[in-house]
């Protein structure tokens, strides 16, 4: 894997989740107090710009990931071939559970609005926007949005921890990966047992991606020799006495 190409993977990964949490916290701040659920139905039935710019820019941020862990799979091959084999297998269920999500939210929930509002229909959809509901912590769609992260967790580590063998450099890069995926796995554990604080780990390991892709954008993207994925530098061609080095 050209580390240039992974490097540009990173960075793009990095801008769109910068993005998604500048609008997230955009979003609350806009929707005021989301106590119940009349509430936060109240600010998504007015889908304004900055609930449909917030979802379809997630939607962008799992195509980005999950380019970056493919290509990270691919980077890691020759190192731990093993370990990298099991961790890809996560990364597409992660992203088809993700885009459901986020996608439902600019296409299925604006429709399930426009039913609630008909006297005939009300009943049957505010059931099921209860559960379609992103925003709503009690709905399934909010549950499936961190399990989703949860998953991703899982090549987090795998492919976390190996980034310093296959390159010394990206040490602090692996294992704020590794934190990520383990917060994310902490955060649905703290959902299903409703512990208090453990619960906000997907939000977490927001911030500890964001943290990890910094140094891979830096180093994988900085000029001077890259490292070979066996973490060896490439081996200089030095000429012979009396031997002309070609440009």
């Amino acid at each position: 894997m050209n580390h240039r190409l992974l490097g540009w993977l990173a960075a793009t990964s990095l801008v769109t989740t910068v993005v998604w949490l500048v609008l997230l916290i955009a979003g609350i701040s806009a929707a005021g107090p989301q106590q119940s659920f009349e509430q936060v139905l109240s600010y998504v039935s007015r889908m304004p710009p900055l609930y449909t710019l917030t979802y379809a820019n997630a939607a962008l941020t799992v195509i980005a990931a999950t380019a970056l862990f493919g290509g990270l799979y691919r980077y890691l091959q020759p190192t731990a071939p093993e370990w990298a084999a099991i961790g890809v297998v996560f990364v597409p269920i992660y992203a088809a559970l993700s885009l459901v999500v986020y996608l439902s939210q600019i296409s299925l929930v604006p429709n399930l609005v426009a039913l609630s509002r008909s006297p005939e229909t009300q009943a049957q959809a505010i059931f099921f926007l209860r559960q379609t509901v992103q925003q709503w912590p009690g709905s399934a769609l909010f549950f499936l949005d961190n399990l989703a992260y949860a998953i991703l967790g899982i090549p987090s580590i795998i492919f976390g921890l190996p980034l310093r063998a296959a390159n010394p450099r990206l040490k602090i890069a692996g294992y704020l990966l590794a934190a990520n995926g383990i917060a994310c796995i902490l955060g649905v554990i703290g959902l299903l047992f409703n512990l208090t604080g453990l619960n906000q780990g997907s939000l977490v390991g927001g911030f500890f991606y964001v943290a990890a892709l910094i140094p891979l954008t830096w180093i994988l993207l900085a000029r001077g020799p890259a490292f070979r994925s066996n973490g060896k530098e490439p081996q200089r061609q030095h000429s012979r006495p009396g031997q002309t080095t070609k440009k």
